[in-house]
């Protein structure tokens, strides 16, 4: 959503910036507009494609999603790249890499290959040794809908405001404000997008991602979702992913989950569902609506779980959990509400639910009755600010503002903390 909402912002900055602070005096000549004046900050797409490497560990600073390949657990740095945690014991987790993925936000793996966004572009890398990791394939533009590109100056990575004072006649317009600077900010700070476009055998060893994801694997196949849009591979050759025809779903796109032969596809709308029985060719099955809020969902058995939370991306004011009976998934039922503080991420396994509540912790519930959810909570652990969780059969994986943490849930009865990563401020 940050990137999709950039141009948005930026023009919002803009004619907000219009609303300048005047000052007069007797003197006409001291009449003066103040405003900020938004310069683009490039970053060359010679500098994007080859930076790609592995650095030393460094610091959980601005965690962002998270992905588990055993016996690894990635850790995003947003839109830098990815914190390698070798996590064989989750008692002592340890921090030992880090690769740098300009722009990276999501990643899927199969067998030792990954698959991440690089800014526009799809990456797919070999980590047979993490710690000294390949590249071996470049999708171009596969994301550019997300990004502004100057085909002079590269790609638009930031924006560095400048206050302007500027006089003018008290009697009349400041001079050249609305012509040279609103004409600037529209022709230089937002150039026109870049159009340029660019074997078989056993099932692979997938990675598990939380319920934000935007990438998946299921089938042999990569699906990878822009606003708008899945993209299909078939990476039957994990190394060479082969681009089928892109789905075109509707507008606000959010998070994918795989579930048995489907794909449960979140927006800000509502729930798709997409049958992948034959997976280079997802189709529509059904589409279940609720209000405009931000929509992860999970699923187990023949219940879905969704969160909905308020927040300015989402342009919302719903923080609740909704329950959905898919037994037939052609006509996904709504079964019960609950009232949340403001969810993100949430897990399922074995009616075991986990639900990240925002800065309201990470609460666990036994979800076998799916209309008594909220008499069976089983913890609450309110002094964290909790993302996106992964379960994993006994140990449950969760990312937050302030860190990576991990719980023993073999007992859900008596959940247990194991360990933590914080983040350095």
């Amino acid at each position: 959503m940050k990137r999709q909402l950039q141009f948005f912002v930026i023009l919002c900055l803009v004619v907000i910036s219009g609303s300048f602070l005047q000052s007069c005096t007797n003197d006409k000549a001291d009449c003066v507009y103040t405003y900020m004046s938004y310069e683009p900050v490039y970053m060359s797409l010679e500098t994007l494609r080859g930076t790609i490497q592995t650095t030393d560990a460094r610091p959980i600073k601005n965690p962002g999603k998270f992905y588990y390949k055993y016996p690894y657990i990635f850790i995003n740095e947003r839109e830098e790249g990815l914190h390698v945690i070798y996590n064989r014991n989750p008692e002592s987790p340890q921090n030992i890499a880090f690769i740098e993925i300009p722009g990276n936000v999501d990643i899927a793996m199969a067998d030792n290959i990954m698959y991440a966004d690089n800014y526009m572009d799809l990456v797919v890398l070999d980590l047979s040794d993490p710690e000294n990791v390949q590249l071996v394939k470049r999708v171009e533009n596969l994301f550019n809908t997300y990004y502004y590109i100057d085909n002079e100056n590269g790609l638009i990575v930031d924006w560095k405001a400048t206050e302007v004072n500027e006089s003018y006649d008290c009697d009349g317009n400041p001079q050249g404000w609305w012509r040279d600077d609103w004409g600037y900010a529209l022709e230089s700070g937002l150039p026109i997008l870049s159009n340029s476009s660019s074997g078989g055998g056993a099932a692979p060893s997938v990675g598990v991602g939380g319920s934000m994801a935007r990438f998946t694997i299921a089938s042999n196949h990569l699906y990878t979702l822009t606003t708008s849009d899945m993209n299909v591979f078939d990476i039957h050759e994990l190394t060479n992913p082969i681009p089928k025809d892109p789905i075109h779903i509707g507008w606000n796109i959010e998070t994918i989950y795989p579930f048995k032969d489907m794909l449960l596809i979140g927006s800000q709308s509502g729930m798709f569902v997409y049958n992948i029985k034959e997976p280079s060719a997802p189709f529509f099955v059904s589409e279940y609506t609720h209000v405009r809020s931000c929509d992860p969902v999970v699923a187990a058995g023949n219940t879905a779980y969704v969160t909905l939370r308020s927040g300015t991306e989402c342009q919302g004011f719903t923080n609740q959990l909704e329950v959905l009976d898919i037994s037939d998934v052609t006509q996904p039922d709504l079964l019960q509400v609950y009232p949340m503080y403001n969810p993100h991420g949430l897990g399922i396994d074995n009616n075991t639910l986990f639900i990240c509540d925002g800065e309201d912790g990470l609460k666990a519930y036994n979800a076998e009755d799916p209309l008594k959810i909220d008499q069976n909570l089983l913890a609450h652990y309110d002094n964290i600010h909790a993302f996106d969780v992964i379960p994993l059969g006994e140990t449950l994986l969760l990312i937050g503002e302030d860190g990576f943490h991990q719980y023993d849930y073999s007992d859900p009865t008596n959940i247990k903390w194991l360990s933590t990563i914080g983040v350095e401020k």
